[in-house]
């Protein structure tokens, strides 16, 4: 019993920071969801990469009526790439589904690296 309620304690905590991120930075998926499910709840890296998928989708929405409440959603800039990013995400996910494991956990790393280093130099 004491396991069950440090596992889900961990799992609202993992939510809370996640949706928090989410509102704040607009980030909270892959950069967050990801490494939390594989180090801390054990998955392999596709059921993080699918289940960070599916939890994005409630958060993202809350977020974006957050947002166009106080007027700050380009109507047209979300039409236009939501076209688009629903067909890379299509194939992104195949892709993904036919990679071994450690070459999507390093692709990641590497992604996540350069990323901190773009945002560090441009920031």
């Amino acid at each position: 019993m004491n396991q069950d309620l440090a596992y889900y304690s961990w799992v609202a905590a993992t939510g809370i920071a996640t949706g928090f991120l989410s509102g704040l930075l607009g980030v909270g998926g892959g950069v967050v969801m990801v490494p939390i499910f594989m180090y801390v709840f054990k998955t392999d890296v596709h059921t993080a990469i699918g289940t960070s998928l599916a939890v994005i989708v409630p958060t993202a929405l809350m977020g974006a009526l957050k947002h166009y409440s106080q007027q700050s959603l380009d109507f047209r800039l979300f039409w236009i790439v939501s076209i688009f990013a629903l067909l890379g995400a299509f194939a992104g996910a195949h892709v993904s589904l036919g990679a071994a494991a450690p070459v999507l956990k390093k692709t990641f790393a590497v992604f996540l690296f350069c990323l901190s280093i773009y945002i560090y130099v441009r920031g």
